[in-house]
């Protein structure tokens, strides 16, 4: 994927959890734990589809256990 694939879904992600945030706590609050949350993994996320780095990718299985974690960490 390239730089404007990633921007696209880091934007997306970035709308996504400010809806969820906001949802969930309201106008008044600041930055929540679920608010700094959801950006560093929307951060890790763009970097991780940009690779600007040039890093050594998760296979499949990799990829799925990372998914089931950040999955298992919302529904909790």
């Amino acid at each position: 994927m390239n730089w404007l694939i990633a921007a696209v879904v880091a934007l997306s992600f970035s709308g996504l959890g400010y809806i969820v945030v906001r949802l969930t706590h309201g106008r008044s609050a600041g930055i929540t734990p679920l608010g700094a949350f959801l950006t560093a993994w929307i951060l890790a996320v763009f970097l991780y589809v940009a690779n600007p780095f040039g890093l050594y990718r998760l296979g499949a299985l990799g990829t799925l256990v990372v998914a089931l974690g950040i999955g298992s960490f919302v529904a909790a």
